[in-house]
């Protein structure tokens, strides 16, 4: 299983997880699939030359705008993070956590950090990930990082 996060430490007191290119490519391809199977579906049944004849074939279409709208917004949001991968920075100098340079909390606000374990079935197997979370002391958790191993997401 590939990783789908770096982990870096720059220089001592730094610790910096950079978002491999895996999790988004995979995002963006699901977009484009998702806007493919909405035109072949389009394509092959010709939905919209019937869309004033019955109400139903309305709500089918607005269905169908919803979910290609769902897809556009996949490619989009994958796109943008292949151009600007996530990154987060724990500086231990400046006693700060960074997401994208931009300032997020100082240690002191960090209350806690948990892992969660997924799992998804498919096809008769089955794949567990673990992801890492921060808790800050407004009770907000931010999701760091997923990872294959639960002593990978331990050690971080």
């Amino acid at each position: 299983m590939p990783k789908l996060n770096e982990v870096l430490r720059p220089r001592p007191g730094l610790l910096v997880i950079r978002q491999t290119r895996i999790e988004p490519t995979l995002k963006t391809l699901a977009g484009l699939g998702i806007t493919g199977m909405v035109a072949w579906f389009e394509y092959s049944t010709n939905i919209t030359s019937h869309l004033f004849v019955v109400g139903l074939h309305l709500a089918i279409l607005a269905f169908l705008l919803l979910i290609l709208l769902f897809g556009l917004a996949l490619i989009f949001s994958g796109i943008l993070q292949l151009i600007q991968p996530v990154e987060h920075h724990f500086d231990n100098r400046n006693k700060s956590y960074l997401r994208n340079s931009k300032m997020i909390a100082r240690f002191d606000e960090i209350e806690d950090f948990y892992i969660r374990r997924r799992t998804s079935s498919s096809n008769g197997g089955q794949s567990t990930w673990y992801q890492l979370f921060l808790v800050l002391r407004s009770r907000k958790p931010i999701k760091l990082m997923k990872t294959t191993s639960r002593e990978r997401a331990l050690e971080l």
